[in-house]
């Protein structure tokens, strides 16, 4: 694993505006929230690309260092979550009830500098399958709440030719389920 000084050493001699984290899944990285500042002090532009497993984890833990209870906007944030079942009951709690290492941790903020780019391994069973997780399709492509607390993401699909079959056969009246390639803000 490449330690952080090093990954922040090559952003800096390279001196590119934008830098695309990827690998396997950039978001086990154990320094990820530290790397994105460090570019982000760096005045680079941030493309993380994931499979989404882990971005509602990372949206908790922004919120849990953010929450303030005398803000009515953050409860009502977490009201419309719940709502659109994104977080449980149990996470909004968590999340009002953050601890002081919750509150001070390094986390990753949403920025129109920083983007994210959700890579989709197949349809729906074939991704939910490769993640090990139920659901993560839908929550990256289909359903897509967007704009989310400002972040910006965008899905982009291995299955290219696949989805545009399926895509063909919704255009001719049959329901796909999947949304219109030029739709892309999802999270």
């Amino acid at each position: 694993m490449v330690p952080l000084e090093q990954c922040l050493a090559a952003a800096k001699d390279c001196d590119a505006p934008m830098v695309s984290i990827c690998g396997g899944e950039p978001l086990i990285y154990p320094k990820i929230e530290e790397l994105v500042a460090g570019l982000r002090e760096q005045g680079r532009i941030i493309y993380i690309c994931t499979n989404g497993v882990f971005m509602r984890k990372k949206m908790r833990e922004y919120l849990a260092a953010i929450y303030d209870k005398s803000n009515p906007t953050h409860e009502s944030y977490l009201s419309q979550l719940l709502a659109e079942n994104l977080i449980t009951e149990k996470e909004a709690d968590a999340i009002r009830n953050a601890d002081a290492t919750a509150k001070t941790k390094t986390v990753i903020h949403p920025s129109k500098w920083h983007y994210w780019n959700v890579h989709v391994d197949g349809l729906e069973f074939t991704h939910d399958l490769i993640v090990e997780r139920e659901g993560v399709f839908k929550e990256c492509v289909v359903e897509r709440p967007r704009g989310r607390a400002g972040v910006h993401a965008r899905p982009h699909c291995r299955a290219r030719r696949r989805l545009q079959g399926m895509r063909r056969r919704h255009q001719d009246g049959q329901d796909s389920g999947l949304p219109n390639r030029d739709e892309h803000d999802c999270l």
